[in-house]
């Protein structure tokens, strides 16, 4: 509505991934193809037959293996959930999935 028209075969894409996001700016014109290798490229697809993938290969985990390790170990050694946070900069509710093996139980 800003600029004009979608011309035929594009589609309006995000620069941000904010699906709420309404800022003019933050969009462009791309094809279907443009669109899946934009999520590709920003680490937001599932790869195979759309199976959720866990760990470093999801595209939204703040955390790596050896930082999951490193949390289990301070958990052991009687680190406060909120200083852990701090550290890795994530949430003491995150800490404590990780603490209860609700997330990363493969680590």
């Amino acid at each position: 509505m800003t600029v004009g028209p979608i011309p035929e075969g594009s589609q309006v894409l995000h620069h941000c991934d904010n699906t709420k996001c309404v800022n003019p700016v933050h969009l462009f014109l791309g094809t279907r193809s443009d669109n899946m290798r934009d999520m590709v490229a920003k680490g937001r697809h599932r790869p195979g037959d759309g199976a959720p993938v866990y760990g470093e290969r999801n595209g939204n985990s703040k955390l790596k293996v050896e930082q999951v390790v490193a949390i289990r170990e301070a958990l052991l050694h009687g680190e406060r959930l909120t200083a852990i946070a701090a550290k890795y900069g994530v949430t003491p509710p995150l800490i404590s999935l990780i603490r209860d093996n609700r997330i990363w139980r493969d680590t």
